[in-house]
């Protein structure tokens, strides 16, 4: 059986070693007590778990000490007997410091995250109040990795949608073997690849049809934090924003999370031209971490917009035409040039072509036309 606990970011890395933190069995001792001589002045704590008492009385070298770690590991072992033989008690089931019942468990790279077990059930009919939109391209290796970094309260009236693009190795398997481990996650599969907006454009749609209030766009790679996601998504939930960014710029978060000069220059000089002709006062336009609220995507002819990487420009452009400023969160970024799956030339390029659409009226007519209007290839 494993045993759940839950553990400080700090207790995570070497420091369980000095403490003697057994990664087998989760039990972590008091980091103020003195674990290594096994207690010789004496402080013994008989409320220890029974493989950290075994550890005091081998190790400790005081007689008393020694004495009363044998007594109360027999004491235990004698508890447990019992216990197995009537059944937990209430007592017993309330959660606590050494709770086997915890929803959370320790990483070890001391990210705190749910038991995919103790997760609500998602049945697709029950309204979400959020929506985390995944959209999945070559990323059977780092999807595994996203889902447990999402917050646990999330869970409580979430649902995660991870849409694959017809992607050419096992994405898709991959989300279906994660969909039966986590029942908040819902999944679609695309029969032609429609592109990264395209992946967006559905699973909007399918939040929309859950019923959901507010919804994120989280990235399959990992390189944007799903940590910070509810923090984003508040202003959307309290109704303070219809549009929400995490900027990388904003603070210098991009430079300090590894973004290459040759990348972040070009950010930068196509953010400057972009303000200048939408007249927006965006940090960056080309941050793929973004939240809507129900509201605005009830307005925004979004499923007009492209399918490339431009969509999340173009959402910016199409909330300031609406009188719908974005709003501007600094988020810590992890830059992975292995991973990314963006090409910066052609990138740049649609870039410029979005800028000269709407010089020519083309957003402006889209916004007049509302939801009713053809897609745009």
């Amino acid at each position: 059986m494993r045993l759940w606990v839950f553990c400080s970011p700090e207790h995570s890395t070497g420091k369980n070693q000095r403490l003697g933190f057994d990664h087998q069995s989760g039990f972590a001792p008091d980091p103020d007590s003195d674990h290594r001589d096994g207690l010789a002045s004496g402080a013994f704590q008989p409320n220890y778990p029974p493989v950290v008492q075994w550890r005091q009385a081998l190790q400790g070298s005081n007689k008393v000490v020694k004495k009363k770690a044998a007594v109360a590991v027999a004491r235990r072992l004698l508890i447990d007997i019992w216990k197995m033989r009537t059944g937990p008690t209430q007592a017993d089931e309330a959660p606590s410091r050494f709770s086997r019942t915890s929803k959370f468990r320790v990483e070890r790279g001391g990210i705190v995250c749910l038991d995919p077990k103790a997760q609500p059930r998602f049945d697709g009919a029950t309204p979400m109040k959020k929506a985390i939109v995944i959209p999945s391209y070559r990323a059977e290796k780092t999807l595994p990795s996203v889902l447990p970094r999402i917050p646990a309260a999330f869970w409580d009236d979430g649902v995660a949608i991870i849409v694959n693009d017809k992607s050419p190795d096992n994405t898709g398997e991959v989300a279906e073997k994660l969909k039966s481990r986590w029942p908040g996650l819902d999944v679609v599969h695309h029969e032609v690849n429609q592109g990264y907006g395209g992946a967006q454009k559905t699973g909007l749609k399918r939040g929309l049809d859950l019923g959901a209030s507010a919804f994120a766009i989280v990235h399959a790679d990992g390189q944007y934090a799903p940590e910070v996601v509810l923090d984003l998504m508040q202003p959307i939930i309290e109704g303070k924003a219809q549009i929400v960014q995490g900027s990388r710029m904003i603070g210098g978060g991009a430079l300090r999370g590894g973004m290459p000069y040759v990348r972040y220059m070009p950010n930068r000089i196509l953010t400057f031209l972009e303000n200048i002709v939408f007249g927006t006062r965006m940090a960056e336009f080309h941050s793929g971490y973004m939240l809507y609220s129900r509201r605005l995507l009830e307005r925004a002819p979004f499923e007009q917009l492209q399918n490339n990487y431009n969509f999340d420009a173009e959402m910016i452009l199409l909330a300031h035409l609406l009188g719908i400023e974005c709003a501007q969160i600094p988020i810590p970024t992890r830059y992975d040039d292995e991973v990314s799956s963006l090409d910066p030339i052609p990138y740049g390029i649609n870039v410029l072509k979005m800028i000269a659409r709407h010089l020519g009226g083309h957003y402006r007519e889209v916004v007049a036309k509302g939801k009713g209007g053809n897609a745009v290839a």
